[in-house]
């Protein structure tokens, strides 16, 4: 029976709870995942249930659990694993309070009790492993670094024989070993002149150093992309390596390498380069188009040297009828008038001359006008 099945039961019959204690093989683990509202008072109750036969508890992601949620562990001397995964509120000077020094405090070991995991929890110290290791309790996933004495749940010492492996363990600042950035590949290489391992032949990131195996590299199953401009590899951490849609070449964007543009109306990247197509942006909107198929089309402004997309300019866009100047007609310098003499845009510029010159020729004909009549 699962613990789901069991749970179930448990909301239909209270008779179900009291019968259960007399039957606990039935209720032998308990494995929860993400129950964000299970509390300490809910797992104390799940752990007395099961009575005296638990023997695997597992708890992850259960952000209201604390410590003081396993005391009842203490009745549990049949429990072989303890696993909580990435549960920040539970402490573990608290947890060894409560549960692991509650009942073994005057014990030298605890025989069933054989697998601890606790990455994730809080204010895990290296004294909190000795504990551990002399409670009899060896398979746990964390380590102290022999180097610098910190915590880490990964051992990157070299295993390779030029390196003579030990149990000399080593976290990853302190290690000259790299794991293969490959999602599902737990390859590992180690950097040093003189060992056996095959670390020269992977690729590597440019910036950080992150690297693929070298049968990673060949099958191409790797998580680095290479820059066709500046001929490097970059991994997603360092750098967003794009792909033009009409070349299929990749560029990384940084320092002199060609960055390609971004369509928002496709969704599609552009180098703009050797023929394939530009991507431009509308400097009223900021977006930016294509202007292929069906993606937004982009007007150029030749007063204020810049695009604008059809749908910010499609009631203002107009080419001057003196000067032939287009213009996309949003604010300084591009607004124009519509002359009602001619019935035709022109723009501010043309028309202030316009105005100019009807100004002076009205001035000249009055003068002329004057003149012929004192003449009389």
């Amino acid at each position: 029976m699962t613990l789901k099945e069991q749970l179930q039961l448990l909301s239909v019959s209270k008779g179900f709870a009291i019968n259960l204690q007399h039957v606990p093989h039935l209720f032998s683990s308990i494995d929860l995942e993400f129950a964000w509202k299970l509390n300490d008072s809910g797992l104390k109750t799940l752990i007395r249930l099961a009575g005296s036969q638990l023997r695997s508890i597992k708890i992850s992601y259960c952000r209201e659990i604390t410590g003081n949620a396993f005391s009842n562990l203490v009745k549990a001397p049949s429990l072989h694993t303890l696993s909580i995964h990435q549960c920040e509120n539970v402490n573990v000077d608290q947890l060894m309070e409560v549960f692991l020094m509650g009942r073994y405090l005057d014990s030298d070991s605890i025989p069933s009790l054989t697998t601890v995991s606790l990455n994730g929890c809080s204010g895990l110290i290296p004294a909190h492993l000795d504990k551990l290791y002399q409670l009899g309790i060896k398979n746990i996933d964390q380590f102290e670094c022999s180097s610098c004495a910190k915590i880490s749940t990964v051992q990157h010492q070299c295993q390779y024989k030029g390196c003579n492996p030990s149990t000399y363990v080593l976290c990853d600042a302190c290690a000259n070993t790299k794991f293969c950035f490959s999602q599902n590949c737990n390859a590992f290489g180690c950097a040093a002149e003189d060992c056996t391992s095959n670390y020269a032949e992977w690729i590597r990131c440019g910036d950080c150093g992150n690297g693929a195996c070298e049968s990673c590299a060949e099958t191409g199953e790797n998580d680095l992309m290479y820059c066709d401009s500046c001929l490097t590899f970059f991994c997603d951490c360092c750098c967003t390596v794009s792909t033009c849609e009409d070349c299929g070449n990749n560029f990384c964007g940084e320092g002199d390498c060609i960055s390609c543009g971004y369509c928002d109306f496709c969704d599609e990247m552009y180098c703009g380069q050797g023929g394939c197509t530009e991507v431009l942006m509308c400097y009223c909107c900021d977006e930016t188009s294509c202007g292929k198929d069906t993606c937004m089309a982009m007007v150029y402004c030749e007063r204020c040297d810049a695009y604008v997309c059809w749908e910010c300019t499609n009631e203002t866009l107009f080419t001057c009828a003196d000067c032939k100047t287009t213009m996309c007609g949003i604010g300084e310098p591009c607004t124009g008038e519509l002359c009602k003499g001619c019935s035709q845009y022109h723009c501010h510029d043309c028309m202030t001359t316009r105005n100019d010159t009807d100004e002076m020729l009205q001035s000249v004909n009055n003068s002329v006008g004057l003149t012929g009549f004192m003449g009389v």
